[in-house]
């Protein structure tokens, strides 16, 4: 019986099939056509909406939907807009502070202390062997010469990037919080829909959708604020031990953070060798030790897991392919949404091992279930 009229069902005709389907995939594509090149701003604008659902629901207590949703969207700018203004301005001063502390004169001084030590000089000789204290100070002038240039050319390159971005921030602009806007204000009907018209069974379309917002938790908790939280204790190391520009290398350890395994100790490890070598050992050895125990070990065996708490983790391995993959197609927004597909693709291998591989794993088991029973609510859609 058909669900809506109450008639019995009627086969059609296969060439009426085959021409709905012809029709129905010529659709697809060309609404693909229009819509593939605001994909990543679509994503992000979900991945944004998601992540603001608390604030949403307490701004509902007080307002209607579309009045919470407004509130809610001013209240993610003023988060992420107030920090961001206060932390550029710090990275402008340590900007410059660092770009006159790579003058020529300031450079010479460094260089002349360099050789004139004998921990760096001998070090510097398995590095340039058979060279003696004047050859010495040579290759090192050529060598931050070229660092300069590269530098210099690295800058010219990125401001050029910038100024061609111009449109396409213009649009994401537009675009991301329109998404944003109307994925608050009508989630539910879309749980709904999605619930009616995609062919496959409810609890899978309920056990895909809820995996994917507790990986967003997890990308968001785990990477996003773990990686800020570190970038900040990395900073705050470099302040303790007097190194200069403790802002500017907080926020490159808080993006290299992304990065599992190698990570910050691409910054803090340098740092404290460098302080050893310049002569600073106890500077050094405490920058070794914060790193080690502060930056790594309480992150990583403390912080994280309390973040993280009940939502989905990801493997270490996979957040590495997915950030490494997902920065190398995406972008930027790469490096969160990689991980977050990764491990969409995973629980959807979850549903297929569970429903069409292997039934003794039971996944869908009424009584502990992965992917939740079978609802008696014909259209029930998952709070938000």
């Amino acid at each position: 019986m058909s669900p809506k009229s109450g008639r019995p069902w009627r086969r059609l005709p296969k060439q009426s099939q085959a021409f709905f389907f012809l029709i129905l995939g010529a659709m697809f594509y060309l609404t693909w056509l229009i819509f593939h090149a605001f994909v990543v701003l679509i994503i992000t604008g979900v991945f944004l909406a998601v992540i603001a659902l608390p604030i949403d629901k307490f701004w509902e207590r007080l307002f209607p939907n579309r009045v919470a949703a407004g509130f809610t969207m001013f209240t993610m700018f003023l988060i992420m807009a107030i920090p961001l203004l206060v932390l550029g301005v710090a990275m402008y001063k340590d900007v410059s502070s660092l770009a006159t502390n790579l003058g020529d004169k300031n450079l010479d001084v460094y260089i002349n202390k360099t050789v004139e030590r004998q921990l760096p000089r001998e070090l510097l000789g398995y590095v340039y062997p058979g060279q003696n204290a004047t050859e010495l100070r040579m290759s090192l002038v050529n060598a931050t010469a070229a660092g300069k240039s590269w530098l210099v050319e690295t800058l010219t390159n990125l401001g050029q990037d910038m100024i061609a971005a111009v449109p396409d921030i213009m649009i994401a602009i537009a675009i991301i919080p329109m998404v944003i806007y109307y994925v608050l204000v009508d989630g539910e009907r879309l749980v709904a829909w999605l619930r009616r018209s995609t062919p496959l069974p409810a609890r899978q379309v309920d056990y895909l959708l809820r995996e994917t917002r507790q990986g967003l938790n997890a990308v968001f908790l785990g990477q996003i604020l773990g990686a800020l939280i570190q970038g900040t204790l990395g900073g705050i190391g470099f302040f303790i031990t007097g190194l200069p520009n403790p802002v500017l290398w907080g926020a490159v350890m808080a993006l290299l953070a992304l990065l599992p395994v190698v990570g910050t100790n691409l910054v803090w490890i340098p740092a404290g060798l460098y302080l050893i070598v310049d002569g600073n050992v106890w500077g050094g050895v405490f920058m070794l030790a914060w790193g080690t125990f502060i930056v790594m070990v309480l992150m990583d065996n403390v912080v994280k897991p309390k973040l993280i708490g009940r939502h989905s983790d990801i493997h270490p391995m996979l957040v590495l392919v997915g950030v490494l993959g997902g920065a190398a197609v995406f972008g930027f927004i790469g490096l969160f949404l990689g991980p977050l597909l990764v491990g969409v693709t995973v629980s959807i291998l979850n549903v297929y091992e569970a429903d069409y591989l292997d039934p003794e794993v039971n996944l869908v088991d009424e009584q502990d279930s992965h992917l939740g029973g079978e609802s008696t609510d014909p259209d029930p859609a998952p709070a938000r």
